[in-house]
């Protein structure tokens, strides 16, 4: 069952998938700010969609590094996570403190040094940068999940991604749309939060489906996401501001839709092969996380200075949230491959 050598392209093209779908959602920020206007019904259409991308990538990384000992010792395994995302994420996050203080958006000296070190752990600076230390323990917790022998991953992932799924998402989930208050006591520390999507993805990936059993995922991807939009559309409009309720990756609705869109990428890997996806993951398939880092910088100087000051275009705009994207990730890609000619810029930007 160690396929770790195999190339699988539907990672490739999940993870490009994901990366832009992650400039989209940014771009949609608005959303946040509830309306009874037309805009942010389509807003809430489009961060539904896009909701997917934070749990494909905890699944992603958990597909590519499960089999790490076939190829690296744990100290290399983690050391190369650390240089890969700790040290970005510490240096990009004082990059953030830098930008915010040149937009004006913090006043250096308001700040102390303990503060700054605040604003990095709690993610002042650069709120989307939370996503780092998340998928940095999830590759923490990579080696106890490995160091299970390949002929007993089938029945023990199976296990835990049942169980973790029934009380850690699903209970949860319904115990918070029904309005009762009390905590839930039976939690799975093993499958808490990301760490559910370890054996969820092993399990995809490596586990053949019969179709009747992918048609059960596929129709509870497809109900989940018609939940996230339309409960949230009837929650907010109740509550007359954007509500939150429904929101959260680890959810019973965030768990089926990603773990539907992950299953669809799986089994559709040749077909797939021949669509324009597989062009856009030929030239994004080194440039993902780097994406991740930089793209907020280019898309706000795009927001501030060419749609609203030279076409006057306002972020509710659905031409500003479908267009802004498309130019923010080309030139972002271009900014990261012209830094990494600089000295130490592959550091910065691997």
């Amino acid at each position: 069952m160690n396929n770790s050598k195999v190339r699988k392209e539907y990672l490739d093209m999940l993870n490009v998938t994901a990366a832009c779908a992650v400039v989209f959602l940014h771009a949609n920020a608005c959303f946040w700010d509830y309306s009874l206007d037309s805009w942010w019904l389509s807003a809430n259409l489009i961060e539904s969609l896009c909701y997917f991308a934070v749990p494909v990538f905890f699944m992603i990384s958990a597909v590519v590094s499960i089999d790490y000992p076939a190829r690296c010792s744990t100290p290399a395994f983690l050391k190369k996570r650390v240089i890969r995302i700790l040290v970005p994420f510490l240096i990009w996050s004082l990059i953030g403190l830098i930008f915010k203080i040149l937009i004006g958006a913090v006043n250096l000296t308001d700040l102390t040094p303990a503060d700054i070190v605040k604003g990095i752990f709690s993610f002042r600076f650069m709120q989307i940068y939370w996503f780092l230390p998340g998928i940095f323990c999830l590759y923490l917790s990579i080696p106890l999940f490995a160091a299970v022998p390949d002929e007993k991953k089938k029945d023990l992932f199976t296990y835990l991604a049942l169980i973790g799924f029934i009380l850690n998402a699903a209970v949860p989930f319904l115990k918070t749309i029904s309005g009762t208050s009390f905590k839930w006591p039976f939690t799975i520390a093993a499958a808490a939060d990301a760490l559910l999507y370890i054996p969820i993805a092993y399990l995809i990936d490596r586990v053949p489906l019969k179709m009747k059993h992918a048609a059960w995922i596929y129709t509870g991807a497809v109900l989940s996401l018609l939940i996230h939009f339309g409960g949230t559309w009837f929650l907010s409009a109740s509550a007359n501001e954007t509500s939150s309720v429904l929101k959260g990756y680890y959810t019973l609705p965030a768990v089926l839709y990603s773990s539907g869109i992950f299953l669809f990428f799986r089994r559709n890997e040749t077909r797939l092969l021949g669509t324009p996806l597989k062009k856009l993951t030929d030239f994004l398939r080194n440039d993902t996380f780097s994406l991740y880092l930089v793209h907020y910088y280019v898309l706000h100087i795009l927001r501030a200075v060419l749609y609203k000051r030279l076409l006057g275009i306002p972020d509710t705009s659905l031409l500003y949230r479908l267009s802004a994207p498309l130019i923010t990730i080309p030139l972002s890609v271009l900014f990261i491959r012209l830094f990494r000619k600089l000295p130490k810029g592959k550091l910065l930007l691997p």
